[in-house]
């Protein structure tokens, strides 16, 4: 399965290890340099690495159980 992050990105959710939002722990574990765009509200931690996300950390969570309810 697949959550949309926005801006057309897609993240596997098997991959996903957390998301966090950019004013909390986000900078220090996705380094915040790297929220190089103020649009920047979360940061998605994968297997693969860090994705940044225009959508909140709230606004994914609810994305990602509304995907689980379907099943």
């Amino acid at each position: 399965m697949y959550l949309h992050i926005g801006s057309g990105i897609m993240v596997e959710t098997q991959k996903i290890i957390g998301v966090f939002d950019s004013k909390g722990a986000a900078k220090d574990l996705c380094c915040e340099r790297k929220f190089r765009r103020e649009r920047d509200y979360s940061c998605v931690l994968t297997d693969d690495g860090a994705v940044f996300s225009e959508l909140s950390a709230a606004t994914l969570k609810k994305r990602a159980e509304g995907a689980f309810d379907e099943y």
